[in-house]
């Protein structure tokens, strides 16, 4: 009997994963964190406070509306990931928002190889 209760609550917790993968200054996790508790989305501060993890259902959408609202600064969002997790029911703000942070992604991943291989080109 009391396995089957562990077993239950074992299924019952969520799956966390980390919601950003870059490293966010502590300022920024703090914002982010007072959002998650506005939204009333759970989480977890990781990794000695340089991670947040959020349930595995929720990650696209806290993604979503944090970016909408300009979080994090430092972040930026791939072209790809952008098409592959937009959701169904974005609004036109977020919709804009994010598609500005998937450009400059982009941009910035083609000046950061760009200048990788001139350097290597150069020596």
């Amino acid at each position: 009997m009391a396995s089957a209760a562990m077993s239950v609550a074992l299924v019952a917790q969520p799956e966390y994963v980390p919601l950003y993968t870059e490293n966010l200054s502590q300022e920024e996790l703090g914002q982010i964190k007072a959002q998650l508790e506005k939204m009333g989305v759970p989480y977890r501060i990781t990794a000695g406070g340089h991670s947040i993890e959020v349930p595995r259902t929720e990650r696209d959408r806290v993604l979503l509306d944090l970016a909408a609202q300009g979080l994090p600064h430092s972040a930026s969002i791939r072209y790809d990931t952008f098409l592959d997790k937009l959701p169904f029911g974005v609004t036109d703000r977020q919709f804009d928002v994010l598609e500005r942070d998937a450009i400059q992604g982009e941009i910035e991943s083609l000046l950061e190889n760009g200048v990788d291989w001139i350097q290597k080109r150069a020596s």
